[in-house]
């Protein structure tokens, strides 16, 4: 949520060097912390015998998105402008919440 945040408060900000700099290293801090928490996220989710696995796919699914988002960035920046390409990845960022809203933790609890 704070990435999303971070996207349209930079995608939104008024004229001003000072005011960009200020909010790209708000944003930078929001985005960068992203990747530690879902790394996390996979261990905890993942059993010990899944966990390689689980991060090969992590790190490959990444990877492979990477070149994607960025010719869907920059078509919509040449197309709509900066504001409305990073609105729009905004709203991914809400889109990706609410699937994981459905994901539940089939772990077995563990007992003490």
């Amino acid at each position: 949520a704070l990435s999303c945040v971070g996207s349209l408060w930079v995608a939104h900000l008024g004229p001003g060097e000072v005011v960009l700099f200020v909010s790209l290293l708000f944003y930078s801090a929001f985005t960068s912390s992203r990747g530690t928490q879902t790394q996390a996220i996979v261990a905890d989710a993942a059993t010990d015998e899944d966990r390689d696995a689980a991060f090969s796919l992590y790190f490959l699914l990444g990877f492979l998105s990477q070149p994607f988002w960025l010719l869907v960035t920059g078509y919509l920046m040449d197309k709509a402008g900066f504001a409305t390409a990073l609105t729009l990845l905004s709203a991914t960022y809400i889109v990706g919440i609410f699937i994981v809203s459905f994901m539940k933790d089939e772990r077995l609890p563990v007992s003490a």
